[in-house]
């Protein structure tokens, strides 16, 4: 079907035209499906599908669209400039900045590796379907429950976690004192929390974390837990990857 070409105005004062494909639109399409496609896997298709597409092909999906009365396939596309002079200088290509904001956020395999996910398998097999794993999101542990469904507490890159914000704090700030805490032993008997998941240890020379929202102090309180920590019991363990229970 064809449509007749819309221009509006974006929020940020960019310019927008919302428009129908053309098969000679099918170049751009191509590129365009390939990277988003590589960015995560939670859409309709995995990258790997996408590299197979071929211009042609699209040029004649678009074709049918354009031809078909009763279907209609639309795309915005917006001016790919941004500026915001008050405050911090924040000048630089929209599109660009976007691709590298949504790659940073939303692609997991960077932050959850191959080797981590595995792990994460072997952990699950370990301590028991839905058992509450605490653990550091920044390390690639938040992807995992979407990914492979293990129970976290933390499942995004943030200081809070399933809870409050003051029992987040305290899971934090303050898990490794479990053995002479009763706030802390009181709270974790209350989540029934059972292990302790870390994914990048502290030290490791090849750490693979996401720096969004993150502060190293204030999760010292799991960071910091090793073999010798009172409470904790070693189940798991490779390279710089950890698997503790919770005993104390």
């Amino acid at each position: 079907m064809d449509f007749t070409p819309v221009t509006f105005h974006l929020k940020d004062g960019r310019t927008a035209v919302l428009s129908a494909p053309t098969a000679e639109d099918a170049a751009e399409m191509v590129a365009f499906l390939k990277d988003v496609a590589a960015e995560t896997e939670f859409l309709i298709a995995y990258p790997e599908e996408r590299q197979a597409m071929t211009e042609a092909q699209e040029a004649a999906f678009l074709q049918h669209k354009h031809e078909d009365p009763n279907a209609l396939m639309l795309m915005c596309q917006f001016f790919p400039f941004h500026a915001k002079l008050m405050g911090k200088t924040d000048i630089g290509a929209g599109l660009v900045k976007i691709h590298r904001e949504v790659s940073m956020r939303y692609s997991w395999d960077r932050g959850l590796t191959g080797e981590e996910d595995a792990f994460v398998k072997k952990a699950m097999e370990l301590i028991g379907e839905g058992a509450l794993v605490i653990n550091v999101p920044s390390d690639g542990s938040c992807w995992s429950y979407g990914v492979e469904g293990i129970n976290t507490y933390f499942r995004r890159s943030s200081d809070n976690g399933r809870g409050g914000a003051e029992e987040s704090k305290i899971l934090r700030t303050q898990l490794r004192d479990i053995s002479t805490s009763e706030e802390v032993q009181r709270l974790v008997n209350d989540l029934d929390a059972r292990c302790v998941l870390m994914l990048d240890v502290q030290g490791s020379d090849h750490r693979t974390t996401t720096t969004i929202r993150y502060k190293e102090e204030n999760w010292r309180g799991i960071e910091t837990i090793d073999e010798q920590t009172p409470g904790f019991k070693l189940l798991l363990s490779e390279d710089d990857m950890r698997l503790y229970e919770i005993v104390g």
